[in-house]
């Protein structure tokens, strides 16, 4: 799989952040672990050294006894079906099935309706090989497939009953990222309090990850600020990312965490003098800009569409950064242009998604297309019907909360 169970879940959180600009980085990604197989050739010593390996060989040896004592009578009786189902014939099976999944993924355009399947075969013949390492790992990648295509509830079947398995092998590696998955579901389904839960196992399970914490924290901050509107519970957990690159004293990163706090006070909770007050704080501690900037830019644009832009000398910036196209400034002859220009774009960019099955992604595209599309020409009626194509869409995904934002 890509990385380690944890870089995995961190990469996914950070893109749950910005969806509409990180769904074919997201997808590839998932793709390109199907290319490179489930488990990596240089990962053979790390898996053995799990806890739980040993009993599994152990099942595995007890599965080959059966079958060569069974073998004789197969034979005797004539089921050939039964004599072709070894252990290792479905092991076999099962590498196959994988290789062929990622031989899919390395298609230009991979249809997820295609790759599933794969590995549902992949997932049948790990059962029947009593592999249940590889039946947890087959698990949960189906379910971040599922999570990728935006099929919530099968992404949550899938999951959760991965994690079980790898709670029962002591393999915290494996549990790690079945818990990690759960975490994102929970998120995109509007179970927050459940999403939250999980998130806080994850650095228990990966203890040697130094920068795992501070990472939960901001995803926790993140929920509590953008999904529930717990302004007091978001600073906290956003705060307690701050103090722990304080005590390491890794002034860079501390001010990325202020951007986020920037962020939290201009876009969800309206106090743009306290992000103001935020960004110059973070550009303090980090003058030439070390940060990752894209969180900086989008405080920044933030405020450049506020009534304080006037702050903005004030502010020490990157040399490339942009004017939003969407600044108080412009013309609502520049906008209605601009809207133009961007519906055919949006139409197009909606129909790759669809041809390649990735509902999340095309029903975005559809809210865009409708409200900063139709909606800022003046085309209501189309809007309209963007959106309740979109909603329907929606409701099939199973993601209440982006139900709702649609409704809106």
């Amino acid at each position: 799989m890509m990385g380690s169970a944890k870089s995995q879940w961190v990469f996914w959180c950070f893109l749950t952040k910005f969806t509409r600009n990180s769904l074919t980085l997201l997808l590839s990604m998932v793709l390109l672990s199907d290319a490179v197989g489930a488990t990596p050739r240089n990962r053979g010593l790390q898996i053995a050294q799990q806890p739980g390996t040993t009993s599994q060989n152990a099942t595995r040896a007890a599965a080959k006894r059966v079958y060569q004592e069974a073998l004789p009578i197969y034979r005797a009786v004539g089921d050939r079906a039964g004599e072709a189902n070894s252990p290792d014939s479905n092991r076999a099976a099962a590498e196959k099935a994988e290789a062929e999944a990622g031989q899919l993924s390395k298609q230009n355009a991979p249809l997820l309706s295609q790759v599933i399947p794969k590995w549902e075969e992949a997932l049948k013949y790990w059962r029947l090989a009593k592999d249940r390492k590889r039946e947890a790992k087959a698990l949960d990648h189906i379910a971040k497939l599922y999570l990728v295509r935006g099929e919530y509830p099968k992404a949550l079947e899938y999951a959760q009953e991965a994690l079980p398995i790898c709670q029962a092998l002591g393999d915290r590696d494996c549990e790690g990222a079945a818990t990690g998955s759960l975490s994102l579901i929970y998120k995109q389904m509007g179970e927050y309090q459940k999403a939250i839960d999980m998130s806080l196992k994850l650095p228990s399970l990966f203890p040697e990850t130094l920068d795992l914490p501070p990472t939960v924290f901001s995803t926790i901050g993140q929920i509590y600020s953008q999904n529930l509107g717990e302004k007091q519970k978001a600073l906290d957990y956003y705060n307690k990312a701050l103090n722990f690159w304080k005590k390491k004293g890794d002034v860079v990163k501390q001010a990325e965490k202020l951007d986020e706090i920037a962020i939290v006070y201009s876009n969800y909770f309206g106090e743009i003098n306290k992000s103001f007050d935020y960004i110059t704080q973070a550009n303090n501690l980090d003058p030439e800009f070390k940060r990752d900037r894209t969180i900086f830019n989008l405080s920044y644009l933030s405020l450049q569409t506020s009534s304080c832009s006037d702050k903005l000398a004030l502010i020490k910036k990157p040399p490339k950064i942009e004017q939003s196209k969407n600044s108080s400034n412009q013309s609502a002859s520049a906008n209605s242009n601009a809207a133009t220009n961007n519906i055919e774009e949006w139409k197009q960019t909606g129909q790759k998604w669809h041809r390649r099955e990735i509902i999340r992604a095309e029903v975005e595209f559809l809210e865009m297309l409708g409200g900063l599309g139709y909606g800022r020409i003046g085309e209501y009626e189309k809007a309209l019907e963007v959106y309740k194509q979109a909603l329907k869409m929606r409701q099939m995904m199973g993601g209440k909360p982006d139900e709702a934002n649609t409704l809106k």
